[in-house]
């Protein structure tokens, strides 16, 4: 069976799926057994490729994508076995695929889903899969225009504290803000915010500068 998939997956303009089937498609190169231990920016730059490819190829149905490949990363997660299986370039590409047919029938994912999965184990690029979904997860906060925010503090904060802070992560990203929390009494400072990957301008450091040091006070 061929399976369909985008032309130049692993290159920047790589579109959709559907372009030619695999099986014409030159054989992927093997791993090189150096290829863990590249600098991040190669593997996180592999992994956006991958994950804009899958976003354009689910089209509107990129919530249900989404979900999908987040419940399938979630059940890995809790079989680190598994995901060392997938990493592990000694490994055959076919017991991998075989391995993926497995996860697929179990999951169902959307389709697309099932064939980006096999396009993964064929290229054996199963190893990035958890760098694609949060990659991916950040995409799809994108075009809800959401985003993710975690703030650690070393002290509970109150309702109107928390209120506070993401009134003021609203302002400084436009966009919606899904905020967590965390206590880490370890935290010198009082507080400490992180919005996804970006580092904050000097006006939010600024607003969250002053709660933090009105938790200090209150301490």
């Amino acid at each position: 069976m061929d399976l369909l998939l985008c032309p130049g997956l692993d290159r920047p303009e790589a579109a959709c799926y559907g372009a030619r089937p695999f099986s014409g498609l030159a054989p992927p190169k093997p791993p090189t057994a150096g290829f863990a231990r590249r600098p991040p920016l190669i593997q996180g730059s592999l992994a956006r490729r991958y994950a804009r490819a899958l976003l354009a190829s689910v089209g509107d149905d990129f919530e249900r994508a989404h979900a999908d490949l987040s419940a399938i990363v979630g059940s890995l997660r809790d079989a680190p076995e598994v995901m060392e299986f997938f990493a592990d370039p000694t490994v055959s590409r076919k017991r991998k695929a075989d391995a993926v047919e497995k996860l697929i029938e179990a999951g169902k994912p959307h389709p697309l889903v099932a064939n980006f999965l096999r396009v993964l184990a064929a290229r054996n690029r199963l190893g990035h899969l958890e760098d694609i979904a949060r990659v991916f997860d950040e995409l799809v906060d994108e075009r809800l225009g959401r985003v993710k925010a975690e703030v650690v503090s070393a002290a509970p904060l109150a309702a109107d504290q928390e209120a506070r802070i993401r009134e003021t992560l609203v302002r400084a990203t436009r966009r919606e803000v899904e905020l967590s929390t965390r206590v880490d009494p370890s935290i010198l400072g009082g507080l400490v915010a992180k919005v996804g990957s970006k580092v904050f301008d000097g006006s939010l450091r600024t607003q969250l500068g002053a709660l933090r040091d009105e938790l200090l006070r209150r301490g």
